[in-house]
């Protein structure tokens, strides 16, 4: 590529322009294209065929591969950034208004350098603000309150966490309320019954942990007791499920799918909900089911099946442990 200090040049005054900038290519070891938005003509270097090249016009080039020739490479090729642009006849995409218009998986590879910036530090802010937002009022119950006192406050501190992080998601509510819909019903059958089986499974595990510490648990059994099973039920299984999955699989996965990709985003955005829930012996099945919930949500294209299976993993939890 040529540095900032040259320009392509035309060949012979009004002919095509050349590239790399200011070469002098004979027809031997040079390729002809021609930009399909604004019509002009290019000579490349035969080294670059299979490359993609930025016309003045701004529109994308793809320069051809001669006939028995590899494909040389797959770069892209910018013109120095001194050298003016014409209006472009035909954009690849209308340049989105805000940054929530980078909603599709990936989409933000082709943003702008300051609008990833901008997407980066809006991201980190809303993932500490999640985070703070989940431990914060539950970690002061446990540090400030004890005993009936602590069980008393469970709910009050549960409904701030809800509050906060429907405030948080108003200014990402395209990925929350993209989420709200219906979906087939065999992703609810799948959902609840695989939530059955992990719950199960983290009940043996949690029986397991104990009697290798040789300590027994007893939060839930002493939350039953303090609050009652339908309390403690809206505090551990209805508040998390709803409130939860708006946060993790609505707005975080939206956000890192559209930085990451795909399956990037699934995994950073369900190691923050694994993390959010405490670095415990329970990690693993935390990390494992927040894996399930966003490959349920991308292939159900809802948020509501992985509503259904947080709760019913939660409530077995509660009821049976």
């Amino acid at each position: 590529m040529g540095d900032a200090a040259d320009s392509p040049a035309p060949i012979g005054g009004q002919g095509p322009l050349a590239w790399p900038p200011g070469s002098k290519l004979t027809s031997e070891e040079s390729l002809d294209s021609r930009c399909s938005a604004c019509g002009r003509a290019w000579r490349v270097h035969v080294d670059l065929a299979g490359f993609r090249l930025r016309c003045t016009c701004d529109a994308w080039i793809q320069v051809a591969v001669p006939a028995g020739a590899s494909n040389s490479g797959s770069m892209e090729l910018e013109l120095p950034a001194h050298v003016s642009r014409l209006p472009a006849m035909a954009p690849r995409r209308p340049a989105p208004t805000r940054l929530n218009a980078y909603h599709a998986p990936g989409a933000l590879a082709d943003a702008s350098v300051d609008e990833q910036m901008r997407w980066n530090d809006r991201t980190i802010i809303e993932l500490v603000l999640l985070m703070i937002a989940f431990v914060g009022p539950m970690l002061g119950v446990f540090l400030f309150a004890t005993g009936e006192l602590r069980a008393q406050l469970m709910p009050a501190a549960s409904l701030l966490s809800s509050f906060v992080i429907l405030a948080i998601g108003a200014f990402g509510s395209v990925y929350m309320l993209n989420g709200l819909k219906a979906a087939k019903i065999s992703y609810f059958i799948e959902g609840f019954a695989s939530a059955a089986g992990g719950a199960a499974l983290a009940i043996v595990y949690s029986y397991l942990i104990e009697s290798l510490a040789r300590e027994k648990g007893g939060e839930f059994n002493s939350l039953r007791k303090s609050l009652g099973v339908p309390m403690t039920v809206f505090c551990i299984g209805v508040c998390p499920a709803i409130f939860e999955e708006l946060a993790f699989r609505g707005l975080m996965h939206g956000r890192m799918q559209a930085i990451f990709g795909k399956n990037q985003g699934l995994l950073i955005a369900a190691t923050a909900f694994a993390v959010a829930h405490g670095l415990q012996p329970g990690l693993p099945f935390q990390a494992a089911l927040g894996v399930y919930l966003g490959f349920l949500r991308d292939r159900s294209d809802s948020l509501l099946p992985g509503m259904l299976v947080h709760f019913t993993y939660n409530t077995i939890i509660v009821i049976y442990y």
